[in-house]
C-alpha cells in the first residue's frame, strides 16, 4: 500500500467514524424517547404491524386469485386470507392485539429460557454457563412480564423496541473505536 492508498484509507476511516458517531448518537436519543413513552410506542408498533399484514395479505390474495389455476392456489389464498385477518384485527382492536402479543412473548421467554437453564449444563458446551445465564435471565424476564399481565402489556413491547434502537445506537458510537488501522507492512514509510 503506498502512502497516498494509507492517506485515503485514514481519510475514510475519519469520515466513517464521524457519520458513525452522529447516527449512534441519534440511534441513542431516539431509543431513550421509545422508552419514555413506552406505551405510545407498543400501541403505534402493534397497528404498524397490523397494516403490514393488512396489506400482505392483500398482495397474497390478489397473487393466489392471479394464480388460481396453478399448484398451491390454496395455501396461498389461506395465508393471505389469515394475514389479511389479523392485520385487520390489530388494526380495529389494537389493545387485544397488545394483550396477546405480549402474552405470548412472556411464554415464549419462559419456555426458551426454560429449556436453556437445563439443556446447557447437560450438553455441557464449552459456554454452557453463559448459556444457562442467558436462559435464567430469559425465564426471569418472561416471569416478571407475565406476573404484571395484563398491565405489563402496555409498556412492555414498547420498551424492548426502545432497548433494541438505544443498544444499536451504542454499537454504532463504539464501533469506529474498535475499528483501528492494521498495517500490512508493505508501507512506504514517510521521510
Amino acid at each position: 500500500m503506498n502512502g497516498v492508498e494509507n492517506v485515503t484509507m485514514k481519510k475514510n476511516l475519519e469520515k466513517y467514524k464521524t457519520w458513525s458517531i452522529a447516527m449512534g448518537a441519534g440511534l441513542i436519543i431516539l431509543g431513550l424517547l421509545t422508552i419514555a413513552v413506552a406505551g405510545f410506542t407498543t400501541f403505534v408498533s402493534v397497528v404498524f404491524l397490523g397494516l403490514v399484514l393488512s396489506v400482505r395479505g392483500i398482495v397474497d390474495v390478489v397473487h393466489a386469485v392471479g394464480s388460481r389455476h396453478e399448484k398451491g392456489f390454496w395455501w396461498r389464498m389461506f395465508g393471505g386470507t389469515l394475514s389479511l385477518v389479523i392485520g385487520v384485527l390489530l388494526i380495529s382492536r389494537p389493545v387485544i392485539g397488545i394483550l396477546s402479543l405480549t402474552f405470548l412473548i412472556a411464554v415464549f421467554l419462559i419456555t426458551s429460557g426454560l429449556y436453556r437453564t437445563i439443556a446447557a449444563p447437560v450438553e455441557q458446551g464449552s459456554q454452557w454457563g453463559w448459556l444457562m445465564f442467558g436462559g435464567i435471565v430469559s425465564l426471569i424476564l418472561g416471569f416478571i412480564v407475565l406476573s404484571g399481565w395484563p398491565v405489563s402489556a402496555i409498556w412492555f413491547i414498547g420498551l424492548l423496541i426502545g432497548i433494541e434502537i438505544l443498544i444499536q445506537g451504542i454499537v454504532m458510537v463504539s464501533l469506529p473505536y474498535s475499528l483501528s488501522y492494521q498495517p500490512t507492512g508493505k508501507e512506504i514509510p514517510a521521510h
